[in-house]
């Protein structure tokens, strides 16, 4: 198969083209839009089309509206993978997004507009989402189909790695070379033995897949279950899958796999099947990362006499800086510093780390005070704001600690798919955890969250911390 190999730098530009493409739709039907309302204001024998080309707002409207429809696109998910999606599920959503963008136009843009001002509004809205709708479906479809185009002739395509190298393997890879559209380029195949199958190289063995797929930049990883590696999905998904989000995983369906929380739909015309886990939408990942900001900013201000105060006792209560930081893991393993209100007298962990307890004699009296009534994680609210941190996710570790949990629970990587948080359904249903073996009880909780992720269970999770609060749950 002569298919381009990096795949993923190819791709990009067509992205931004497609991204392009809508802008200039968006522009064009407000354009129309702009006409038909002129058309419609002035009568006939007083028209004259230097009464559309003067008017300054069509010029604002053809700059800044197609940017609020790019943002609307991005947060329902219309710039993931696009070359693998279907053309009529492309209709199915353009048709919704123009109903939705319509009706926040009208509520927002043409709602006091003079022109409109003493008619119905239910016409222009019409005739607004048909002029969208149609202009931007025609003008996507086209751009699909020449993407798809380029695809089946094989200038662009996906690198593929087939974890396997038994008979189901080479099924799958038979299967795959039957559809030259999907862009599959395999690139090789990873097994126990030997340097070559099916002409391809064996580019290494089981433990191996999260090198490989960095080296090669693999967007496309096949997992075929065969006797000797019929651990290797699970393995790779609790251990590297948070690390790389953005390649899809594909798993043979000849065997069931033990996969909770996630989304499989079939590749069509093969055994093999597409799995995605469960994540937030892009719409609520934008909400919640401002919710996260304003919310900080504001507690800041709100609360900074009691951070004045704190600060006082803080350096009263022992020698010592007022803040403590400390290295934790956060988003994807990346190291920050996390910033708290020190409630520990200096050096307290200098026979080497130690998680803290009830009653705990390395705390300040007034540390004390602070943990009971989580005062003491306030300044992470500067964390927060950085974007080290979230307001709900969950609670951030040291490497010392996350090396010995995960020998005992793989699954532990998840948590660092997702920000970590200054609250969590952990923290809120079982607390401060002590030692490993509380800090494995509320991973389970921790993984609960990342199952049903979304912005509602964030709400509830805020309330419940504000319960706790008020009631001074803390240790």
């Amino acid at each position: 198969m002569n298919r381009a190999t990096n795949n993923l730098n190819q791709l990009r530009p067509w992205e931004i083209s497609y991204m392009l493409i809508d802008f200039l739709s968006a522009s064009l039907v407000w354009l129309l839009f702009f006409i038909y309302r002129k058309i419609n204001e002035i009568p006939e024998a007083y028209f004259e089309w230097r009464d559309v080309w003067n008017d300054q707002m069509l010029y604002w409207g053809m700059l800044l509206i197609p940017l609020g429809w790019i943002i609307l696109y991005f947060g329902t998910e219309q710039y993931q993978k696009i070359a693998r999606q279907s053309r009529i599920i492309i209709a199915i959503r353009t048709f919704f997004q123009s109903i939705l963008g319509g009706f926040v136009l009208l509520l927002t843009v043409l709602v006091d507009d003079d022109l409109l001002k003493y008619k119905s509004y239910i016409t222009p809205f019409f005739i607004l989402i048909s002029i969208h709708f149609l202009i931007t479906i025609l003008s996507r479809t086209g751009f699909l189909t020449i993407l798809k185009g380029q695809i089946k002739a094989g200038r662009i395509g996906f690198n593929t790695l087939i974890v396997g190298s038994g008979p189901i393997a080479q099924n799958v890879y038979t299967d795959l070379k039957k559809i030259p559209s999907w862009g599959y380029n395999v690139l090789g195949f990873v097994g126990a033995k030997g340097s070559k199958f099916n002409n391809l190289p064996i580019l290494g063995d089981f433990p191996s897949v999260s090198s490989i797929v960095n080296d090669h930049s693999i967007s496309e990883v096949v997992f075929v279950k065969e006797r000797d590696n019929s651990q290797s999905v699970q393995s790779f998904l609790n251990t590297q899958y948070p690390f790389h989000k953005g390649i899809q995983i594909n798993v043979s369906a000849h065997e069931p796999y033990n996969l909770s929380k996630v989304k499989i739909r079939p590749i069509p015309n093969t055994e093999v099947l597409a799995i995605d886990l469960h994540d937030m939408s892009n719409w609520e990942k934008i909400v919640k990362r401002l919710f996260d900001i304003l919310v900080s900013l504001l507690l800041l201000l709100l609360l900074l006499p009691l951070f004045f105060w704190i600060t006082i006792k803080v350096k009263l209560s022992s020698s010592g800086p007022v803040f403590f930081t400390q290295d934790r893991l956060g988003f994807r393993g990346q190291k920050f510093r996390i910033l708290k209100f020190r409630s520990m007298f200096e050096d307290s962990e200098k026979s080497g780390p130690a998680l803290s307890f009830d009653g705990d004699e390395r705390c300040t009296k007034f540390g004390a005070f602070m943990r009971k009534w989580r005062l003491d994680e306030m300044p992470q609210f500067i964390n927060v704001i950085k974007g080290d941190m979230s307001l709900i996710g969950p609670r951030p570790e040291r490497q010392y600690y996350i090396d010995q949990l995960i020998k005992e629970e793989p699954r532990y990587n998840y948590l660092l798919s997702v920000r970590p948080g200054i609250t969590s359904l952990g923290q809120v249903k079982y607390g401060y955890a002590s030692n490993l073996q509380q800090m494995q009880k509320r991973l389970k909780f921790d993984l609960l969250y990342l199952e049903n992720r979304s912005l509602r269970l964030d709400i509830k999770i805020l309330f419940y911390t504000f319960l706790v609060l008020l009631q001074g749950q803390g240790k």
